[in-house]
């Protein structure tokens, strides 16, 4: 018979993860066993034809030899202008992608010997993904067939898991997610208020462009800088390498970097066109000098969400270090030198996103049923969940890097023999953001253009935000301008961009500092409309995105605009895209 089961999943840039909250009450990760119960599954699709489309280890296998065939790393480009490699349909997106990876991980779960039957499932997010990008990820799930619950930013994530097993109160814990493909810079503040547990996240940052992968390519250079210096014989530049001899390097890279995490040097053999090469040493102190730019990006990001939050280093309690990437010894060493060592926690740093979503999804699971599921007899207060099932937890990138699986340690080996009582429901844990992206409306002046922001607090923002101070600025009507951006700041001073080359970037933040996207923008004419006329403004959230109401009150004349993604599927494409991705997506073994 199906055992259904709640499911965290971690859908990381480049591994993803699935998770569940055992009999024991315990996080255990569910593995793929048609893949040697792997603890993951490479977040990789590979074309090879219209009909078969392979995700997994196989299509990693084929990143380099056929990358105009492969699609890695989809979650970077989700709601960004993004153009299909030459062999894959040009109508694929990546919300396409990561369907295909979801449906994958849907497969190896339920063909476990177990016969897992995924109920209900909390998806995590990189902390800069805004609410046009949660819910396309919703949407891919929604294409996988799996049923959405909620979806949680990763290092939210691994503070719940850290906070469920520790006996932690107010306390402000910085989370640095270092994953396969981004990183997310996060300060969460863990307290108690009048007996209800609180998570707030107080600022974030992060870089969408930056992971352990880029430290492979980085080493992948150097390896081949070393080889060539041998052997004069053999390409310079990763560009003139053919497929196969680039893929081997890769592999090569990727090994070598776990095994300088463990040893200081390292002697290595190349055999690139046929030509092979010997003796080849690298260190790690190589390694670390060819990638320190790399992790000097990160200390940027740092100590951006330190001046956010308007704190120092010696403001933070705890540090969390999440992300498969954070096993290297030198950012470890960062940390530690810039937070002091005895702040610094290495909690399972490559499954906690994935356990701490399992936790989450097993209490909303527990919250949301009509009858009372038993659930683990432990402290109330270390259990979260959300208090709105309708909520999303906006939220960066907890990426399972994967590489290091000989470091896991799978939380089920600890598992305490707690057994099931009949406690109906824990006790929740308020999830909020008051740093996640935000809208700012400007209405056209000659004066200084200020945007004046609109901070929504996480997911949870009231249904409705208004604002009724705007007033119009002249006679016979006004347009309203919305921009999205992540200042703190409650006016923000832009101007016209000289290098603007379409409507989307007219207008830029005079601090260059401040990120300002245009989202839109409603025009009014109308003759009755009167300078110093009132204006009231209604951004409105749901399941399906933002919408902004603006309407002039002398009149009552109003306008809608609707933030959503334009990249989103209609009803009727989000169907096909259904059934064609259950009569195609399939893993190779």
């Amino acid at each position: 018979m199906p055992n259904p089961i709640s499911v965290g999943i971690d859908l990381g840039t480049t591994f993803s993860v699935a998770a569940y909250v055992n009999e024991n009450g315990q996080p255990e990760i569910i593995h793929n066993q048609a893949k040697n119960n792997a603890i993951n599954i490479p977040s990789v699709v590979c074309y090879e034809s219209d009909t078969n489309i392979v995700v997994g280890e196989a299509a990693l296998d084929d990143a380099e030899i056929s990358p105009e065939r492969v699609i890695r790393s989809a979650k970077r480009f989700i709601g960004e202008t993004f153009s299909p490699p030459a062999g894959v349909p040009q109508d694929e997106t990546p919300v396409k992608f990561q369907a295909k990876v979801l449906g994958a991980i849907k497969t190896y779960v339920e063909e476990h010997e177990n016969a897992y039957e995924i109920r209900n499932a909390v998806i995590t997010v990189p902390a800069y993904f805004d609410f046009n990008k949660v819910n396309l990820t919703k949407e891919a799930a929604t294409i996988a067939g799996i049923n959405v619950i909620g979806v949680i930013n990763e290092p939210m994530a691994a503070a719940i898991y850290y906070c469920t097993n520790q006996p932690v109160e107010n306390q402000r814990i910085l989370v640095y997610d270092l994953g396969g493909g981004t990183f997310d810079s996060v300060i969460i503040e863990y307290r108690m208020n009048n007996g209800l547990a609180e998570i707030v996240t107080l600022a974030d940052d992060g870089n969408h462009q930056l992971g352990g992968d880029d430290w492979d390519r980085s080493l992948m250079s150097y390896m081949l800088k070393l080889a060539h210096e041998k052997e004069p014989d053999i390409p310079a530049s990763m560009s003139e390498l053919e497929p196969d001899d680039r893929q081997t390097l890769w592999q090569k890279a990727n090994t070598l970097k776990l095994t300088l995490s463990k040893n200081e040097e390292k002697t290595i053999s190349l055999k690139i066109e046929g030509i092979a090469i010997t003796d080849i040493l690298v260190t790690r102190k190589d390694f670390e000098n060819e990638t320190r730019h790399l992790l000097n990006q990160t200390g940027n990001k740092v100590d951006n969400v330190l001046r956010q939050a308007n704190l120092s280093e010696e403001d933070i309690d705890l540090v969390l270090l999440v992300g498969g990437s954070t096993f290297m010894p030198m950012v470890q060493e960062y940390v530690r030198g810039k937070f002091g060592a005895e702040k610094v926690r290495l909690n399972n740093p490559n499954l906690a996103v994935a356990y701490g979503a399992a936790i989450y999804a097993h209490n909303m699971d527990a919250y949301l049923s009509p009858q009372p599921r038993p659930i683990p007899s432990q402290s109330e207060e270390d259990w979260g969940i959300i208090q709105d099932a309708n909520d999303i937890i906006n939220a960066e990138d907890a990426d399972d890097d994967g590489d290091w699986d000989s470091e896991a340690s799978d939380a089920s080996n600890n598992a305490s023999d707690i057994p099931y009582s009949d406690i109906a429901r824990p006790m929740p844990i308020n999830v909020v953001s008051i740093a996640s992206h935000s809208v700012g409306v400007r209405f056209w002046s000659n004066d200084k253009p200020l945007v004046n922001n609109m901070i929504f607090k996480g997911n949870q923002l009231p249904r409705e935000v208004e604002d009724d101070k705007f007033t119009c600025m002249s006679d016979g009507g006004f347009q309203a301008a919305f921009y999205g951006n992540v200042s703190g700041e409650e006016l923000i001073e832009i101007k016209p961009n000289p290098s603007a080359t379409s409507p989307d970037d007219r207008y830029i933040a005079c601090d260059s500092s401040v990120l300002l996207t245009y989202l839109g923008e409603l025009g009014f004419s109308d003759d009755r409309i009167q300078a110093e006329d009132p204006i009231k403004v209604t951004l409105t959230a749901s399941q399906d995105g933002i919408f902004a109401k603006v309407k002039h009150l002398p009149t009552e004349e109003e306008k809608i605009l609707d933030f959503k993604n334009k990249n989103r599927l209609s009803k009727e494409e989000l169907q096909a895209e259904q059934e064609a991705q259950s009569r195609k997506v399939f893993i190779l073994d």
